[in-house]
């Protein structure tokens, strides 16, 4: 669908089953939105209405929710944003690593998971995620398109009636 949706001009960011769409301005922003929605349809998906925002908003949780709370961040919520970023790698490559280090060391120096963080360097930790409430989008260009499927074969000393292993 994602590869549909680019190839139409539609530029979209996915993770799981989140997905949210950018436009400069609010009537291609509706347009847009409307073509993904019925394409969805089309394609046999349900969409929750409950949990889904076809209109155009200016902010959307999804790592701006960290933003909003900092300094006052869980171990576990900063972790799932960090891990978000770190499932993309494999489009926005190794930037993905670079700049979420000191959101890890932040992640490390936790005494528990539910409870506040205290930076060891909070500016640092600030900076990346304003990095990627930047950047996301003009990161997420990489075509997967490229890759192959694995080719193995294997071979075996097993006969009809019996094998080895070691």
């Amino acid at each position: 669908m994602v590869k549909y949706w680019r190839e139409n001009g539609i530029d979209v960011v996915l993770y799981l089953d989140d997905c949210f769409g950018m436009c400069t301005d609010k009537s291609k922003c509706i347009e847009d939105s409307n073509f993904v929605k019925k394409s969805l349809e089309d394609a046999g998906f349900l969409i929750n209405e409950g949990k889904s925002f076809f209109s155009p908003v200016q902010s959307l949780e999804w790592l701006v929710s960290v933003i909003g709370r900092f300094p006052k961040i869980t171990a576990r919520t900063l972790a799932q944003v960090v891990g978000r970023i770190i499932s993309m790698a494999p489009v926005i490559g190794n930037v993905a690593r670079i700049m979420t280090k000191f959101c890890y060391m932040a992640i490390e120096c936790r005494t528990e998971w539910d409870k506040w963080l205290l930076f060891p360097c909070p500016y640092k930790v600030l900076s990346e995620l304003h990095f990627w409430l930047d950047n996301i989008t003009s990161l997420n260009i990489k075509l997967l398109d490229h890759y192959s499927k694995s080719h193995v074969v294997i071979y075996s000393d097993a006969s009809g009636i019996g094998s080895g292993a070691y």
